[in-house]
């Protein structure tokens, strides 16, 4: 904020002071923070009231005043205070990490608990503050504590507050007894991704609280109500997992192996319980040009080759999902060739991937009329990069159900693919295209449809692929995405991510997509 000569040395002294807390301040905080006497800032803030500059909010007896362009903070209808769970988010985009941190930590923490310590939190870092990360930690801990919290940095943020955000904290607390949360930490996955997939799950596990012969009771009980059918489509558990993604040393990439680390959870978890996630980020413009770094946050500590597994028990219902914004064409190819790992993809109908794979887009530019805005915004450098994000290759499971498999240049000059997923010899997949209206309605409609048979949902979790986020804000499609969301789901935080975790009964890592997570005010047994 730039503040007009207008203002006297007073009244900016204020404005700083409210500035630099977003979360709002007294009359007597303002005093003590600005040197200004008590009776001098009564005057000022009456001042800026009337030009509508500063409101004002009570908690309790007391008066608290912020800036208004930081109302959207302050609004109750983005937090959640039901009959059996209390949700609070907290966001905050102060440029010092530890103040930003607390900003954001005490005003969740007071809109879920207030003030009590939160039964389980999540926190989303900008990567703006990957030179502040230890700073972050260290005022989320001073709020939270150093217990039942886990977060990761991010591309971008989005949220029920301010929607799409970019360099900000945001932190979501849940307070309630029908959801216990167990929390597993690899501090280095990549050295055997797999077997640290099952020792972390096994810990997060181990670490849920949830008293079993209460919770035995709980199914028991459920089981008496419901139908078997109904009972295997809503099961009482989850996984949540945020895993270290891609990074760059010296425009070297250091890849991920999320898929890995989800085989590992996998074998534990078994296939039917829900595993919703992401990668840990960092900016996507950064990462185009081969640079970036992302942490994994858990229980008060940072991890830059870190994942973390949280293990859910929820007597709340709760449901999840995954959306893409592309339709399906009618070109296919088959990879014929990769290399030992999978994840190279060296020949496509027998012939060299790269080239190979715009040849079968080219296929489609002639049918379909495409749209010059983007590449006219973005740089020509990054024309390769946008072949694979509009036009990405679909697999298509046995249930019938498509999803983007995230394929990428190995680089400007290679003439390979690369592959975040494993994929295999003879592998098929279909092209798909690009759909503006499905990238803006379908994950609103998908959630909407969920909300129909169970009611309103009281909160949610969104992670979204970095790419997806940049083609929304590009087109200019953002602000009637979030409208969407904001319609539906009046209460979630996310963030866009390297790559997302998930499926509507199959999951994977993939990218591209949406994923999310909703919970219900509605105790399972009833």
């Amino acid at each position: 904020m730039h503040y007009r000569t207008v203002f006297s040395v007073s009244e900016k002294k204020v404005l700083e002071t409210l500035k630099k807390n977003p979360a709002g301040l007294s009359i007597s905080e303002i005093a003590e923070k600005s040197g200004l006497h008590r009776n001098t800032v009564t005057n000022v803030i009456k001042k800026l009231q009337e030009k509508n500059i500063v409101e004002l909010k009570k908690l309790g007896l007391a008066k608290i005043y912020y800036l208004k362009e930081y109302s959207g903070l302050h609004k109750r209808e983005h937090s959640y205070r039901g009959e059996n769970i209390y949700v609070g988010i907290g966001v905050s985009d102060l440029q010092d990490g530890y103040q930003a941190a607390i900003y954001a930590a005490k005003q969740a923490v007071m809109q879920s608990s207030r003030g009590k310590k939160p039964s389980f939190s999540l926190v989303f870092v900008s990567s703006k503050y990957n030179s502040q990360i230890d700073k972050v930690v260290k005022g989320i801990n001073k709020i939270i504590g150093f217990e039942n919290w886990v977060g990761c940095t991010t591309d971008k943020e989005i949220n029920s507050v301010l929607g799409y955000c970019e360099g900000t904290i945001e932190v979501l607390c849940i307070y309630t007894k029908f959801m216990h949360f167990g929390i597993g930490i690899s501090e280095n996955y990549r050295k055997n991704p797999v077997e640290e997939g099952r020792k972390a799950t096994l810990q997060a596990i181990e670490n849920c609280p949830v008293d079993r012969s209460k919770f035995a009771t709980t199914l028991f009980m459920r089981s008496a109500k419901k139908s078997f059918i109904d009972l295997t489509k809503n099961p009482p558990y989850f996984v949540l997992t945020l895993i270290g993604g891609t990074y760059y040393e010296n425009k070297k990439a250091v890849p991920g192996m999320e898929p890995e680390f989800l085989e590992g959870i996998k074998e534990i978890a078994g296939p039917f319980i829900p595993i919703i996630g992401a990668s840990a980020s960092s900016d996507i413009e950064e990462m185009l040009n081969y640079k970036g770094e992302n942490y994994v946050l858990a229980n008060g500590k940072y991890y830059k080759e870190g994942a973390v597994v949280c293990f859910g028990v929820s007597e709340l219902y709760f449901s999840y999902g995954l959306s893409h914004p592309y339709l399906l064409t009618d070109i296919h190819g088959i990879i014929t060739k990769t290399s030992k790992n999978g994840k190279i993809i060296e020949k496509i109908n027998g012939k060299t991937s790269k080239e190979e794979y715009k040849k079968l887009v080219s296929k489609i530019r002639k049918k379909f009329s495409l749209e010059r805005i983007f590449e006219k915004i973005f740089a020509k450098k990054y024309e390769e990069a946008l072949t694979f994000i509009k036009y990405p290759a679909l697999c298509v499971n046995p249930f019938g159900d498509n999803y983007p498999l995230a394929f990428r240049p190995e680089t400007r000059e290679g003439k390979f693919i690369i592959s975040p997923q494993k994929v295999s010899k003879n592998t098929s997949f279909v092209i798909g295209k690009y759909d503006k209206r499905k990238a803006v309605e379908v994950t609103s409609n998908d959630i909407k449809k969920i909300a129909g048979k169970m009611g309103s949902p009281s909160f949610g979790l969104l992670f979204s692929c970095a790419a997806r986020g940049l083609l929304l804000s590009k087109f200019g499609l953002m602000d009637k995405y979030v409208n969407n969301l904001n319609t539906i789901l009046p209460t979630y935080i996310g963030f866009y991510a390297n790559g997302e975790i998930g499926g509507n009964r199959d999951f994977k890592f993939i990218g591209f997509s949406d994923v999310y997570l909703v919970f219900f005010d509605k105790v399972i047994i009833e």
